[in-house]
């Protein structure tokens, strides 16, 4: 079964050929971040690579991390691929034609696309935040709860950015759904909210992640945003 390109509350649009070749070109000088994905009987495996190059037929990539047991031995394998240059975030499907040992990491070559989908923008803007705030992450992970903390960088009504240790963050998948609690404004007033992982990225810093959530909607969404707005406001004072 293909994996689904669209969630709820991420919606990519494609991009002709054109310009899915020059999004392509920026992110190999970007040397763009991805998140790989392959389902094999009905589980979804998880990898993390670097993108370091491209020819007329296929994309080069360095394999960072993967899950054990991520199905590398399949050539020809269907891939879905999320590919973050720090600009915008892409999206598409491919396979893998073959993996090649190198010094440091292996890396993985894919079939170039004719095609990629990028990520709407966001609907609104997140404010930096000066003082240091913790945001406590909690989800389900092969059926045990999953709590972990980690340094919020930015908030909108729409959504965070967060950074966490590399070593936690290898329990996140991108369109995970995650519990949040975290406190702003002064005096200090806890948030809870639910959101869906959209981006996992490597942090300026070694060994760190940089995890872009969107809250997921819910009967509360509007009174929420509207709370949000107001501590927004006072959040730096």
């Amino acid at each position: 079964m293909p994996m689904m390109l669209t969630t709820r509350n991420t919606v990519f649009h494609p991009l002709d050929a054109t310009a899915s070749t020059a999004a392509l070109r920026r992110a190999v000088e970007s040397r763009a971040q991805a998140t790989l994905q392959i389902r094999e009987h009905a589980i979804d495996w998880m990898a993390r690579a670097t993108l370091i190059g491209a020819d007329a037929s296929a994309l080069h990539l360095e394999l960072l991390h993967a899950e054990t047991g991520f199905p590398l031995d399949r050539p020809d394998g269907l891939m879905h691929v999320l590919l973050n240059d720090g600009a915008a975030q892409y999206e598409f499907e491919t396979r893998i034609v073959r993996v090649t040992p190198s010094p440091h990491h292996e890396v993985i070559h894919l079939r170039k696309p004719a095609t990629i989908s990028v990520h709407e923008r966001r609907r609104s803007r997140r404010r930096l935040l000066r003082a240091t705030t913790t945001v406590e992450l909690r989800h389900s992970g092969l059926g045990e709860s999953i709590r972990m903390n980690g340094t919020l960088l930015n908030l909108s009504v729409g959504g965070v950015a967060c950074r966490l240790s590399n070593s936690e963050s290898t329990s996140l998948h991108v369109h995970e759904l995650v519990h949040l609690k975290f406190s702003i404004g002064n005096p200090p007033t806890e948030i809870q909210r639910t959101a869906r992982v959209v981006s996992l990225s490597q942090g300026s810093s070694a060994g760190q992640t940089i995890v872009g959530l969107e809250f997921h909607g819910d009967v509360s969404n509007e009174m929420n945003d509207q709370r949000l707005r107001k501590l927004l406001a006072t959040a730096n004072d």
